[in-house]
C-alpha cells in the first residue's frame, strides 16, 4: 500500500446515478451563485450538520439564510454553488485518498478520507473500490455526494459501469436551495435515465419531528420523458395521515403535460392547516391553466 493522490478523469458513470436521482425528486428551480458561510450566531445542528443544516438562534439569523415557512433552521449548500455547472464527461477530476493498493488480480482499493472532486462536485467515502475488470465500482463508509447545493449521506453505492445499473442504500438528503430534506431506503438506477426510489420521504421542516412531511412507498423516475410516478403516497401531519393518494404522476421538469403537480403544505395560527393540490392543464401549445383547490381547516375550501 502507498500513500496516493494523483489527478485523472475517471468514468463518469458512478456519479451520475446519484445526481439525477436526486435532482428528480425535487422540483426544477433555478440555480444562483451561494456560499457556504454560517451567521455568526448561527450553530451547526450535530445530527444533520454534514448536510449544511443550522440552528437559528435569534431573529436575525433568518436575514442570512433562506427560509422555509415551516422551518425554524436552515440548509447551507456544503460547497460553493456554481452556476453553469459543466457536465460530468467535460470536468477534470481529482482524487485523493490515503492509501492506494492495486492488484492486477482482484483490482483496485483506496482507503482513508477517499475523495473524488470535480468543480462544483464532491464525492467523499471510508472506501472506494473496483475490479480487476474495471466494472463494479462500489463505495462505502460514509458516503456522501454533493452538487450545486444539494447533498447526501448514504451507507453504500454500487455502480455497473458496463450495465449503467447501480444502487444506493440507506440515504438522507438535503437541498439547500429548496430548503428541503428527506431519506430513501434505495435509490436504483434500473437502466440509464430510469430510477426507482423505495422508502422515499420529503419535507421543509426541521429534520427532527418534522410538523409534516410526504412519505412514498415507491416513486418511479423516467427522465427521458420527465415524469415522475409515485406509488401508495402519504402526507402526514406531525404523526398523523392526513391524505392518501395511490398513485400519482407529476412532472419532473419543464416539459408540458396535464396531471398533477407536487402538493402544498403550510400551518398558521390563525387558519390551521393549508393544503393546495394544484393540477395543471395543458390546451394548447399557446395557453394552459393550472387549478389549486385548497383546503384551510379553521376557514373552509377554495378553489
Amino acid at each position: 500500500m502507498t500513500e496516493n493522490s494523483r489527478r485523472f478523469r475517471p468514468h463518469p458513470s458512478a456519479l451520475s446515478l446519484w445526481l439525477p436521482a436526486l435532482w428528480g425528486v425535487l422540483p426544477a428551480h433555478a440555480v444562483e451563485p451561494v456560499s457556504a458561510a454560517v451567521p455568526a450566531s448561527a450553530t451547526l445542528a450535530p445530527d444533520w450538520a454534514g448536510l449544511g443544516y443550522v440552528r437559528r438562534q435569534n431573529p436575525a439569523d433568518l436575514a442570512g439564510l433562506p427560509r422555509a415557512p415551516s422551518c425554524q433552521g436552515g440548509w447551507l449548500p456544503t460547497m460553493p454553488v456554481l452556476p453553469g455547472l459543466a457536465s460530468l464527461q467535460d470536468s477534470p477530476s481529482e482524487l485523493q485518498a490515503d492509501r492506494l493498493y492495486h492488484d492486477p488480480e482482484s483490482g483496485s482499493e483506496l482507503t482513508g478520507h477517499v475523495e473524488l472532486n470535480q468543480p462544483g462536485r464532491r464525492l467523499q467515502a471510508d472506501r472506494l473500490t473496483l475490479d480487476r475488470d474495471q466494472r463494479l465500482a462500489t463505495a462505502t463508509g460514509h458516503v456522501r455526494l454533493s452538487q450545486n447545493g444539494l447533498t447526501s449521506d448514504s451507507e453504500a453505492l454500487s455502480f455497473d459501469l458496463q450495465q449503467q445499473t447501480g444502487l444506493i442504500e440507506h440515504t438522507r438528503y438535503a437541498s439547500s436551495i429548496l430548503q428541503a430534506h428527506g431519506k430513501a431506503q434505495s435509490i436504483v438506477q434500473l437502466q440509464p435515465g430510469q430510477l426507482q426510489l423505495n422508502g422515499l420521504t420529503y419535507t421543509t421542516c426541521d429534520p427532527v419531528d418534522p410538523l409534516w412531511s410526504l412519505q412514498a412507498a415507491r416513486l418511479d423516475l423516467d427522465q427521458d420523458r420527465g415524469r415522475a410516478v409515485a406509488r401508495r403516497t402519504t402526507l402526514q401531519v406531525g404523526h398523523v395521515p392526513v391524505l392518501y393518494l395511490p398513485w400519482f404522476e407529476f412532472p419532473t421538469d419543464d416539459r408540458r403535460s396535464t396531471g398533477l403537480l407536487l402538493p402544498k403544505f403550510g400551518y398558521t395560527n390563525s387558519g390551521g392547516v393549508d393544503l393546495s393540490v394544484p393540477y395543471y392543464f395543458n390546451l394548447a401549445p399557446n395557453y394552459d391553466l393550472t387549478l389549486t383547490p385548497r383546503l384551510i381547516s379553521d376557514r373552509g375550501t377554495m378553489l
